[in-house]
């Protein structure tokens, strides 16, 4: 196993100790130590202007935190935050396997030196099923799915990466960084028509396609978005890329769900990305899709909604209004502040009680 996936957690809230401190966008801001004022009302009508001031409240307080929280229980917040990333970002794609097995996949890769293969061999489900008339009790073990194991390892080693380069040692923002994240994501997936990994992996893709949200279990659940063409991708990359630094980072990531530039797994490169971003910036992700506890599908049909939406919206305003006018993101850094939101409330959670603890 890659030596940068060792120990992961533990870098992340090494790195969390370095950030800077947060400025409010409110005057005269104060934080408090206890953590049930930090807790959203579910039933609240807070506009996207006061979820952002709140989620910029927790960051400070979150910082001001982390200096005096020790590195183990916030490796182990971080940890559960990046399995929650990849396992609802899987379920978007209908990939990957269920949330106990991403867990112990995920544990075990961020923690220990082993291979893919050894990871795979070890993990199985055990089911235990009682005979009514008898009463005994029979377990029954079955081998973990290797394909949906491989995705979720593909998908965390693609997310280490990614952090590794652009969050720990902040590197910029490249087009030949992206490639190299979607190439480690898709490394080993054989496309559907038979062609390698290595024909198309980290490449831009050179046709034009059409996506749907539709389900396996669900064909009637069609809804269609159109990509920029095939030979546009580059020059929309380029762009991408130039203007990140000049515009808000989750409208350009967002852009990159409109562009689609690969043949396979785009989105789920883009939501890496996107929380590069975040815990670059602001040392928190957002959990996008289901999170293994609430409503299946409820997640994935959100976002879906949101990115055909965005996908529109894109192509109406492309080449007809300025990009800093341009509002195809709007929707989604809604809900990337959301959930960057609901990562702040339990992260300050952690590190308050870590400290409390440490005091005692």
């Amino acid at each position: 196993m890659d030596h940068e996936t060792l120990n992961f957690p533990l870098k992340l809230a090494a790195k969390s100790h370095q950030l800077p401190e947060f400025k409010s966008l409110v005057s005269g801001r104060t934080t408090t130590r206890h953590p049930s004022l930090y807790k959203s009302d579910p039933n609240s009508t807070d506009t996207l202007n006061d979820t952002y001031e709140r989620a910029i409240t927790l960051m400070i307080a979150i910082r001001s935190h982390c200096k005096y929280t020790p590195e183990e229980p916030l490796s182990q917040a971080i940890q559960t935050e990046l399995i929650n990333l990849i396992y609802g970002s899987n379920f978007i794609e209908y990939a990957g396997a269920d949330y106990t097995t991403t867990t112990a996949i995920c544990t075990k890769l961020f923690n220990e030196y082993v291979s893919p293969e050894e990871i795979l061999n070890t993990l199985q489900t055990t089911t235990t099923t009682t005979d009514e008339n008898t009463s005994s009790t029979a377990i029954t073990t079955t081998a973990v799915d290797k394909k949906g194991g491989m995705e979720v390892i593909q998908h965390a080693k693609a997310l280490t990466y990614f952090l590794q380069k652009f969050y720990i040692e902040e590197e910029p923002l490249t087009e030949s960084l992206i490639l190299q994240t979607h190439r480690i994501l898709c490394e080993g997936t054989t496309h559907s028509d038979g062609t390698p990994w290595q024909e198309w992996a980290g490449i831009y893709r050179t046709y034009e396609i059409a996506a749907s949200s539709i389900s396996p279990t669900n064909p009637q659940r069609l809804q269609k978005s159109i990509f920029i063409r095939a030979s546009a991708v580059p020059k929309y990359m380029t762009d991408m890329v130039e203007d990140f630094e000049s515009l808000t980072g989750e409208a350009e990531i967002g852009n990159f769900d409109v562009i689609d530039p690969f043949e396979i797994a785009a989105w789920l490169c883009t939501r890496i990305l996107l929380s590069g971003v975040l815990m670059r910036y602001t040392g928190l992700v957002a959990c996008i899709g289901d999170d293994g506890e609430t409503a299946a599908g409820r997640g994935r049909d959100e976002y879906l909604k949101i990115a055909n939406k965005a996908n529109k919206v894109f192509h109406d305003e492309d080449g007809e209004v300025d990009v800093e006018a341009q509002t195809s993101h709007v929707q989604l850094t809604e809900l990337v502040v959301r959930k960057v939101l609901e990562c702040a409330e339990r992260l300050v959670e952690v590190v308050i009680k870590a400290e409390d603890v440490e005091g005692e």
